[in-house]
């Protein structure tokens, strides 16, 4: 079944099924998808067709994909549209759960934010089995067909990390990276594109790949060991893969003496930008996660009913550093501050 026969099934699916396949938006931290839904229209589009969304993201618990989530509730409701977000909870098995719940409910359509790219493959295949298109933001899959991803290029993220490095350490050093959650599409691309930044250029090379699942604790605990094994003078830069590990980095470096390090982390929230403002961090990669939600939900409307989709839809990524911090603004506000 092509793309334009299977949107016109599910947009005559949405217009007959109405409110007994609709799921109410995600509240009050909810893990798993509601049994009951309101059918609603944005104003001004009275009689028109509501589709119902199911949603599952990685975690409510991170600032991050809170941002992620209040994007697809907002636009959901301004495209007269219900969608349901459940909390992955950092586990593939939940997000599998959620999807295999979707598919009895038969909602008109999947947006997925993948814990890991490889686990979550049979759920993308579950959904296309029963002809509920899937859109992916954030994260990638490994399988499956998908209508679209929505996002930023890790890739291209990891290329500028490697250009704020080459800026930091322009006669070259020993490079510390910060790895978050191994097997996920960020810390696959983000590597591979620090790499690719840094290939050919004499003088670098990262000495220490550390993973610290993008836990700002786990982070602590990682740098610690960093430091522990590299004394002052053996290495230079300290490369995180999103701003958790920065930070924590940045605290650690601070408590031991370390200010000489070059710390380099990924997403622009405000601690980021407060530490980048003081000196503690050198450079950050911002992106938008409301924003990625927001589009994913316009890209989903749009396919269902039954216009052209691009593939992929990217995402700008801003090298955001002291000499161009006034230039932008966090993506979002951090816990702390």
């Amino acid at each position: 079944m092509n793309k334009q026969t299977r949107s016109r099934r599910w947009l005559l699916t949405g217009a007959m099924a109405g409110c007994a396949l609709c799921l109410s938006a995600c509240g009050g931290g909810s893990s798993t998808p509601s049994d009951s839904s309101t059918n609603t229209s944005a104003p001004g589009t009275s009689g028109s067709t509501s589709y119902s969304i199911g949603s599952t993201i990685p975690t409510f618990n991170h600032p991050f994909f809170v941002a992620m989530r209040k994007g697809l509730e907002e636009e959901a409701k301004a495209q007269g549209a219900t969608i349901n977000v459940v909390d992955g909870k950092n586990d593939p098995q939940a997000q599998l759960s959620a999807i295999d719940t979707f598919a009895v409910k038969k909602v008109n359509a999947l947006i997925l934010c993948p814990t890991e790219t490889k686990t979550l493959v049979p759920g993308v295949e579950k959904a296309n089995q029963v002809n509920i298109p899937v859109i992916t933001v954030n994260r990638v899959v490994d399988g499956g067909n998908v209508v679209t991803y929505v996002g930023a290029d890790d890739k291209e993220g990891g290329k500028l990390q490697g250009q704020a490095v080459l800026e930091a350490l322009p006669k070259g050093g020993k490079i510390v990276l910060l790895q978050g959650i191994i097997g996920s599409s960020p810390q696959r691309d983000r590597e591979a594109g620090l790499e690719e930044a840094l290939k050919g250029k004499s003088g670098y090379q990262i000495v220490q790949r550390t993973p610290y699942d993008f836990d700002r604790t786990k982070g602590v605990s990682a740098m610690e060991t960093v430091l522990l094994k590299f004394p002052k003078g053996t290495i230079d830069a300290v490369v995180a893969q999103s701003d958790d590990g920065a930070l924590a980095a940045a605290d650690v470096c601070a408590q031991k003496g370390r200010s000489e390090l070059k710390i380099i982390g990924f997403n622009g929230e405000s601690d980021a930008f407060k530490y980048i403002d003081e000196g503690k961090i050198y450079a950050t990669i911002l992106q938008d996660a409301e924003t990625q939600g927001r589009e994913a939900v316009k890209a989903t409307i749009k396919h269902l009913k039954g216009e052209t989709v691009t593939n992929p839809q990217i995402t700008p990524l801003y090298l955001v550093n002291k000499k161009n911090l006034k230039e932008h603004k966090p993506a979002w506000q951090s816990t702390s501050s």
